[in-house]
């Protein structure tokens, strides 16, 4: 019988760009099975209305996650634990489970996203679900940016309309509010790749981009990059160029 590679899906552009990467990687070489868990986040209707529209099966599955303990907010959008979770329970359905971490994300400030997460969960699962076969944890975008998996994506033929279509946001309703963190990492990828999409309100003009500009900004100062990668750095830089090119608004501050 053939592995089975489980794909953690969010309804958002990582995942969903993730599913096709796997049939380009493996072909018809792997099962493949997408599964959705519904943790009753605020968002997760706009995350499962953006999974009706996927072009392939999402599996659902609900776990009572969200119990009040931990309340996911635009300003707070940490989970402790979830990808720990996730790929534990993924662990029942498959071989491989895949999550989504890219480069640039995978590194000890994100616990669950970190090399000794990494290493150590393989270790316990092979452990807990047996070596033959073992459950082994994989980051497939780990050598790719955010703006690398968008170009990725146009390239291999999904249109820009399909991934319009995915929600990348911790707004509890609006599609693309434009205030919390992943809309401006989303806007950095989406415009470095030619795509303007419509948010609530404009995401490089926010507090939550300022405030993550001026970080970037004592980074480059400090020279310390363990946190964020130059290359992240590098690449909002020239979205906000791109910015001032179509608007004329300068949104990078000035030191």
């Amino acid at each position: 019988m053939e592995p089975t590679t489980v794909i953690l899906m969010s309804g958002g552009l990582d995942s969903f760009i993730s599913y096709y990467f796997a049939k380009q990687r493996y072909g018809k070489e792997m099962n493949l099975r997408q599964i959705y868990f519904d943790i009753n986040s605020p968002y997760r209707k706009k995350e499962l209305k953006a999974i009706k529209g996927f072009n392939f099966d999402v599996e659902i599955k609900k776990v009572e996650l969200m119990d009040g303990t931990h309340i996911v907010t635009p300003e707070q959008q940490v989970i402790p634990g979830r990808n720990f979770i996730f790929a534990a329970l993924a662990g029942y359905y498959g071989d491989f489970v895949w999550l989504s971490a890219l480069k640039g994300e995978i590194h000890e400030f994100l616990p669950d996203k970190s090399p000794t997460f990494f290493q150590d969960f393989n270790k316990i699962a092979s452990y807990v679900y047996g070596p033959k076969p073992a459950v082994k944890l994989q980051f497939p975008f780990e050598n790719m940016s955010k703006t690398d998996i968008v170009s990725w994506a146009l390239t291999y033929g999904i249109s820009e309309k399909e991934l319009s279509n995915t929600v990348t946001c911790y707004h509890p309703t609006h599609k693309r509010c434009g205030e919390c963190s992943t809309c401006v990492k989303r806007a950095v990828a989406m415009r470095l790749n030619g795509i303007w999409e419509n948010h609530k309100k404009e995401p490089f003009k926010s507090k939550s981009a300022q405030e993550l500009f001026r970080k970037y900004q004592q980074v480059q100062t400090s020279g310390d990059f363990s946190h964020y990668s130059s290359e992240r750095i590098e690449e909002t830089y020239f979205a906000t160029r791109l910015f001032k090119e179509k608007t004329g608004e300068d949104v990078w501050p000035v030191n």
